[in-house]
């Protein structure tokens, strides 16, 4: 069976969901209530509103991503080799080149497909370069998810 849009919408609510959880600190303040602690202000996070999300590759669930957070007041920013800029606009994505992305956004998602146009492409973001971005990656098959873990820290 072949389904390639079967899981489009899940990977795009995992995602939105990656992204509230590093907005909130959801995963390290549920650490804390089970360790029976609560520092209340260690754990206020930040709001998304008003907030630049960076989306790495504008197919199916790029463009899901973008629309869902957009619903959170985020400014939605991209890069993507076959997406025209047009075609992005049309659903509220501003595309820029990749080197211009990473300054700009407060979150950055990855949604590339395995080809030659793409390899690399969470690598060229150099993504150590600065520890106030986070990030949310979600990665075609077979693709390393090495380059994101530097930026998944506060």
């Amino acid at each position: 069976m072949n389904t390639p849009t079967g899981n489009s919408l899940s990977a795009a609510e995992l995602t939105c969901g990656m992204i509230l959880c590093l907005a909130r600190q959801i995963p390290q303040a549920a650490a804390s209530m089970k360790e029976g602690k609560w520092d209340r202000k260690k754990y206020m996070g930040m709001e998304l509103n008003g907030k630049t999300l960076g989306v790495l590759g504008l197919g199916r669930i790029g463009r899901e991503v973008a629309t869902r957070m957009q619903a959170f007041g985020m400014k939605t920013i991209g890069y993507d080799p076959i997406i025209t800029p047009e075609t992005s606009a049309a659903f509220g994505v501003e595309q820029l080149p990749l080197e211009e992305i990473w300054p700009r956004c407060d979150f950055i998602t990855v949604h590339t497909p395995l080809l030659a146009s793409t390899m690399g492409t969470g690598q060229a973001l150099a993504w150590g370069r600065a520890n106030k971005h986070r990030a949310a990656c979600r990665f075609a098959p077979k693709v390393r998810q090495a380059g994101c873990a530097p930026s998944l820290g506060p």
